[in-house]
């Protein structure tokens, strides 16, 4: 997109009036109201009612115009999309609803930012769009919540240290050691979405997001508790691995050595406790839900009596939650002496609505005040897209750490 266009909006929230859009919508207007923005969606009534909350934080925004399209309608999205420089979707599962709006994104050299785990769908993205962006200069950033923003810039974050001490980075592992959040009825969907769609063999692929010419090395998803010498802590299956560590992985192809990761970097994740019989609790839970959720009966039961109760938290909970993510990562020098790193990304939100809804909001805002510092085009991970830039927009706006927090040397 031409930086000679101006466009009526530089932010459009798609799904305003789903639990994540109006977190995102609440979030900019309590700190990027100066920002030309709206909302959009297919309900006129829920939007009016966002409308009416949004006033309540900050008067002025009581003359936001919504946009008004479908998901399956794309001459209704075309409409939204070219009033805008960024759009955020959070309209999911997004291999059901996402297509037609990444489509006329891509068309109207339209920049977008989802909080997508859906791996399998983002590689048709991929491979169906990535040439044409980086020709048009446009961004399809995928996964800007917490999948996988901690793990995806935390890893760049990691790498960038080692540089500083001397040391190319050859591994980052990360360990989700803690958190308090509401289940998100999308993430349910997602999972389930991967049995319906046939799509669990290319989930379990571990460098399916990869370009074709990285090298396709190192560790598999593991299923089993295990003892972690160098974090001293007992590991587990993480649920979310499957998503995060193959957008790491993209990150790292595509980027290396200019961003100081070696030829044979490896990602893992994993769930980190200080004691066995929970990380053997949770790899019971983990691979009994995996197992169940392939049972096509086990998801009807699901959709009929666990989806209703999933209605979303309230701002109570979703204020008092909290996560927190442990990063190692592991560096050499050419003499081969070695080092190992340590860092932490926390937030003091629900994870999986309050600090997502924050993330995603940032990148978007990143992306649509700072168009120049970003890469030039592409279907791109955060770590791609605005990199370690977005540490300090972060930090400052959304209370969410990024630190080195010590260092331990080895031989």
């Amino acid at each position: 997109m031409s930086n000679k266009q101006k466009r009526e909006y530089q932010i459009v929230v798609w799904g305003a009036s789903s639990v994540v859009g109006r977190q995102v919508a609440f979030y900019l207007a309590k700190h990027h109201s100066d920002l030309r923005w709206t909302i959009a969606g297919r309900s006129k009534q829920k939007l009016q009612k966002v409308v009416s909350e949004l006033a309540a934080i900050h008067e002025p925004l009581s003359k936001i115009q919504p946009l008004y399209g479908d998901s399956d309608d794309r001459a209704s999205l075309d409409k939204i999309t070219s009033q805008t420089d960024v759009v955020i979707s959070t309209v999911g599962p997004y291999a059901l609803y996402g297509d037609h709006l990444v489509a006329s994104c891509v068309h109207n050299a339209t920049h977008y930012c989802d909080i997508t785990g859906e791996t399998w769908w983002v590689k048709k993205i991929i491979d169906s769009y990535h040439r044409q962006c980086e020709e048009k200069k446009t961004l399809v950033i995928h996964f800007c919540g917490l999948d996988s923003v901690p793990g995806d810039v935390g890893a760049k974050m990691m790498a960038r240290h080692c540089e500083t001490e001397g040391f190319t980075c050859e591994e980052v592992r990360g360990y989700f050691v803690d958190g308090k959040g509401d289940l998100a009825s999308g993430t349910v969907l997602s999972l389930m979405g991967a049995y319906e769609q046939g799509k669990v063999g290319e989930l379990l692929k571990p460098h399916l997001l990869c370009p074709p010419h990285c090298r396709k090395t190192g560790p598999k998803d593991g299923f089993l508790p295990a003892w972690d010498r160098s974090a001293k802590m007992w590991t587990a299956p993480y649920i979310m691995a499957p998503i995060n560590t193959r957008a790491v992985r993209r990150t790292a192809a595509i980027l290396g050595k200019e961003a100081n990761f070696s030829e044979d970097f490896t990602y893992t994740e994993f769930f980190g406790t200080k004691w066995f019989a929970v990380a053997a609790a949770v790899s019971v839970v983990t691979l009994f839900t995996c197992l169940f959720l392939a049972l096509p009966p086990a998801r009807w039961l699901v959709k009929k009596f666990v989806l209703p109760r999933l209605q979303g938290p309230t701002q109570e909970s979703i204020d008092n939650g909290f996560w927190d993510v442990k990063l190692l990562a592991k560096g050499k020098k050419k003499d081969g002496n070695s080092a190992v790193f340590y860092g932490t990304v926390r937030g003091n939100k629900d994870p999986g609505y309050g600090d997502t809804s924050a993330m995603l909001s940032e990148i978007a805002v990143y992306v649509a005040r700072n168009r120049e510092k970003c890469a030039k085009g592409g279907v791109l991970t955060p770590g791609v897209a605005v990199g370690e830039d977005i540490i300090d927009e972060l930090r400052k706006t959304a209370n969410i750490c990024f630190d080195v927090t010590k260092t331990r040397w080895t031989k």
